[in-house]
């Protein structure tokens, strides 16, 4: 009798996930500064002082996990003063720099005058987008057609049973087996390279 083997693995990696492995952002003195001031309360200045920051290096602010957070500072001090055009630009702006803390958008008590603008939904999508690329990207649903229980057959008879599941944001496939044999199927490209996969009951 052939002893029963239980395997796990990833099957395909549909993406890049660079934004695992991010470190967090240290802040320059001039943003510490601006921080410092919104800390404060003092929402003008702290206003002046984002501008001043992004002013300071345009080109650096606009991308990167720092300039998200610069943007998102900037857009809270302005919707603090009443100012939401300003504030929905500097949202727009973060999110252009890969801005990607939904849960935050949705709890930060200064933006809760934007809430009731449709403008903020789009802000929430986009930055939904950032923190989960993978399930908005075509390309990366193209084995969703595998996810699911499958019950493994040979010619044989009863091989197994297979779990496949989307994890790391839905960037990943993978499968989980348990069966006797520790090969039991495969995954191929037909001529017209659409993928395939053993076909069972799901």
């Amino acid at each position: 009798m052939i002893p029963a083997v239980r395997r796990a693995f990833p099957l395909l990696l549909l993406v890049g996930l660079p934004e695992l492995a991010a470190q967090g952002p240290t802040p320059s003195p001039a943003q510490s500064e601006a921080n410092r001031l919104y800390q404060a309360r003092d929402w003008p200045a702290a206003a002046r002082a984002y501008d001043a920051l992004v002013a300071l290096a345009p080109a650096s602010q606009a991308q990167g996990p720092l300039g998200g957070l610069v943007f998102f500072g900037m857009a809270r001090a302005q919707a603090r003063l009443g100012e939401k055009d300003r504030a929905f630009e500097a949202l727009k702006k973060a999110r252009a720099a890969g801005f990607a803390q939904v849960s935050l958008l949705e709890s930060e008590p200064d933006l809760l005058a934007l809430r009731a603008d449709a403008r903020f939904k789009e802000v929430i999508a986009e930055a939904d987008r950032n923190a989960r690329p993978c399930v908005y990207r075509p390309e990366s649903r193209a084995f969703d057609f595998w996810v699911g229980d499958w019950d493994v057959t040979t010619s044989a008879g009863p091989a197994g049973n297979s779990h496949v599941e989307r994890i790391l944001g839905d960037c990943v496939i993978f499968e989980s087996f348990d069966g006797a044999y520790k090969r039991v199927g495969k995954v191929k490209a037909p001529p017209d390279g659409a993928p395939t996969a053993p076909r069972a009951s799901p």
